[in-house]
């Protein structure tokens, strides 16, 4: 959680302007979590609504292989 993201089919690239990254999450076949075609998953969300505590204004983002 934070920080920067790492990127599946590219180098890590800036986050969507203004936005922080909230939550990343790869594959991981023993969790039988998958993405697509084993990709990650990118919740980005601004400081303001991370303050006000807005989660629904977080914006999800699929990247897949």
């Amino acid at each position: 959680m934070g920080g920067y993201g790492d990127g599946v089919q590219h180098e890590v690239g800036p986050h969507p302007q203004g936005k922080l990254l909230l939550l990343q999450m790869a594959c991981d076949d023993a969790l039988e979590m998958i993405w697509g075609d084993c990709g990650a998953i990118y919740a980005f969300i601004s400081p303001a609504d991370l303050a006000a505590g807005n989660f629904d204004k977080a914006e999800v983002h699929l990247e897949c292989h």
